[in-house]
């Protein structure tokens, strides 16, 4: 499991200007198919670059204008009541639908891809994907607590060699990353560093780091390449922040996933009240 975390922390730091732009690129992307998901096609989308290149609203001809603009209403549709509707037809039968017996559409809005326009039903539920779900976001929502650490420290994370740990490195203090127990709550100072030799040997029975490390970051304190290089290394660790960005986004979709799972009971018995509201007033 280190070697895994030193290996993908080092390609992380490596790699950050390329992560950036993939990041960028992944949140654009992310922004059209959400719009395409909701409205269920990209023809809004496709319509706005071409008018911004080409120019021109409409078809020239009629019945193709008439067309898209039929397409347009269902895609509208699906947007602004988050359904899935593929037909005007289906469209006014959901009207009539809520119409007739008071149907909240509200709640069935809350539960895309779990009620059926078509057969006019709600899917039934599932308590294990609740759970499923909920377990999800408790989990992105700790992976983004590490990333975050990274981002947010005014220090380098370094490892001097391959057998130790990594710790923070600034100008002025050093300590290690992850703290399992009081022994790692080391601190190494820049007044520590000019003490004398045998405060070295303590300094190394208490941090496990070798010599050459404690002898290197003793030197870090002092030396204006050293302290360039922390500095560098602080900004390079700021796309950190993309994964914690990253890892709350999941949090957050799995999070509302099962908050529409849950719904979907709710859905099923608002159907069956109204239903039977309707029944007991047309008897």
């Amino acid at each position: 499991m280190s070697n895994l975390f030193d290996g993908l922390l080092n390609l992380i730091v490596d790699y950050n200007n390329y992560i950036n732009i993939a990041f960028i690129l992944l949140v654009i992307l992310s922004a059209v198919g959400y719009i395409w998901r909701k409205a269920g096609s990209a023809y809004s989308i496709i319509n706005r670059i071409w008018f911004l290149i080409v120019g021109g609203k409409k078809y020239h001809h009629p019945e193709i204008e008439e067309f898209y603009q039929y397409s347009s209403d269902i895609e509208k549709f699906n947007v602004n009541f988050n359904m899935s509707a593929d037909s005007t037809g289906h469209i006014l039968k959901f009207k009539q639908w809520t119409l007739k017996y008071g149907v909240a559409v509200r709640m069935l809005s809350s539960i895309r891809g779990y009620f059926d326009i078509e057969r006019l039903k709600v899917r039934k539920g599932s308590v294990p994907l609740i759970v499923v779900a909920l377990f999800l976001c408790a989990a992105f929502t700790l992976a983004a607590v590490i990333p975050a650490i990274i981002a947010a420290q005014n220090a380098a994370l370094l490892k001097l060699k391959p057998d130790e740990p990594w710790i923070w490195l600034s100008e002025n203090h050093a300590t290690k990353f992850l703290k399992s127990s009081q022994q790692d709550r080391w601190k190494i100072s820049a007044e520590q560093c000019a003490n004398d030799a045998s405060n070295q040997q303590q300094l190394q029975a208490a941090t496990a780091l070798s010599a050459d490390s404690i002898s290197a970051i003793c030197q870090a304190f002092s030396s204006k390449k050293d302290r360039q290089y922390i500095h560098e290394t602080i900004a390079s660790q700021k796309v950190f922040w993309w994964f914690t960005g990253l890892f709350l986004v999941m949090a957050w979709f799995f999070y509302r996933e099962g908050i529409k799972l849950g719904r979907i009971f709710d859905g099923r018995k608002m159907l069956l009240t109204k239903y039977r509201h309707y029944r007991k007033q047309h008897r």
